[in-house]
């Protein structure tokens, strides 16, 4: 933390293990854990290097690929009273080390002398069995597959506003836009007062809250604005998709000056 001493930093770290081992925090945040940490490995899952690297910690740690595979049905299981139970079992005041990093050049180095390297001999025309079946399969070439728009995409109105969509069949996540056809070049405080719309509270929430809110739904929203056209961007797990649009649309109709955060933002 910037300006803050490290005692400053161990003390604010002990606090909140001592409020943990104590139970006293909300019982929502264990549930709000569980959902960001569902997205985390959804969104993990999305790509070949994702499952893949999940694999091979799971490989490497020696854990059986199906417990891996329901960790969050498993984690979804526990209690406020057990993780408060484990607090006090594990987090003690006299069973940990603190290791404080020192940062310059050291004076004494110790030199370790180069140890001679033994080439090693490779056999490149040497293959296994394995090598020889996969050069030896005969594989179909792949044809391009061109997106058809008008039937890829559903089109329908909301109001008097174009919709577009596309169901994802993959996973329980979602990603949607609301697009402003008009951007800094109408009003440069439009990029202004995206900066500070994350410090600015509704007439039901304060800005905390909303964040909290966001943090309970395991989503998040960001505004982009651009010279011809502004974007507000909501993601996180579909089945929350409904109430984080009505919280975003909530800051669009009911957002609140604050003196304090522009003076703060300037």
């Amino acid at each position: 933390l910037p300006g803050q001493s490290l005692e400053d930093v161990q003390k604010l770290l002990f606090e909140q293990i001592d409020l943990v081992r104590q139970g006293k925090f909300e019982d929502w945040m264990l549930e709000a854990a569980i959902n960001n940490m569902k997205l985390s490995m959804t969104k993990r899952a999305e790509n070949c290097w994702g499952r893949a690297s999940e694999m091979a910690y799971a490989y490497v740690a020696h854990r059986n690929w199906g417990d891996v595979c329901k960790e969050i049905e498993e984690v979804s299981k526990i209690t406020k009273e057990e993780v408060v139970a484990f607090a006090n079992e594990i987090l003690k005041d006299n069973n940990y080390v603190i290791v404080n990093k020192k940062q310059g050049t050291p004076n004494d180095v110790a030199k370790v002398a180069k140890p001679p390297i033994t080439p090693i001999e490779v056999s490149r025309d040497a293959e296994s069995a394995f090598l020889k079946e996969i050069k030896n399969k005969a594989v179909t070439p792949i044809e391009p597959e061109f997106v058809n728009f008008s039937k890829e995409l559903t089109k329908t109105k909301v109001g008097n506003t174009e919709m577009l969509y596309v169901q994802n069949k993959e996973n329980g996540t979602f990603n949607l836009d609301y697009h402003f056809n008009f951007g800094y070049r109408a009003d440069k405080s439009f990029d202004l007062a995206a900066d500070n719309l994350e410090f600015l509270n509704t007439s039901k929430h304060t800005a905390t809250e909303i964040q909290q809110e966001f943090y309970k739904l395991a989503c998040n929203y960001s505004f982009r604005v651009g010279t011809e056209d502004m974007t507000v961007s909501i993601s996180g797990l579909s089945e929350n998709m409904e109430k984080a649009m009505a919280l975003v649309e909530e800051i669009f109709s009911d957002v609140q000056p604050n003196e304090e955060a522009l003076s703060k933002s300037i």
